[in-house]
């Protein structure tokens, strides 16, 4: 039975390290199907409140991951 080999990135560091950039770049050359990026949900969020928009970014962040991992074959979130 073949199955279907699933890899995850995840980066981490300072603000401003170059996380999103290399995020990108892989994104672009590796055609990833499922791009996870806190900041553009906060953005979508944006209840007017940043701080709290960031928290509700990071849950539903954590909730596409474990979305991700249940059903790794089946989802397509950009």
């Amino acid at each position: 039975m073949n199955e279907t080999k699933v890899t995850m990135f995840v980066f981490a560091g300072n603000n401003e390290s170059g996380k999103s950039t290399i995020r990108n770049l892989i994104v672009d050359r590796l055609g990833v199907s499922v791009n996870i990026d806190p900041d553009a949900l906060a953005r979508k969020i944006n209840n007017g409140h940043p701080e709290k928009s960031k928290v509700s970014a990071g849950k539903e962040a954590i909730r596409i991951v474990r979305e991700c991992i249940r059903n790794p074959i089946t989802i397509e979130h950009l």
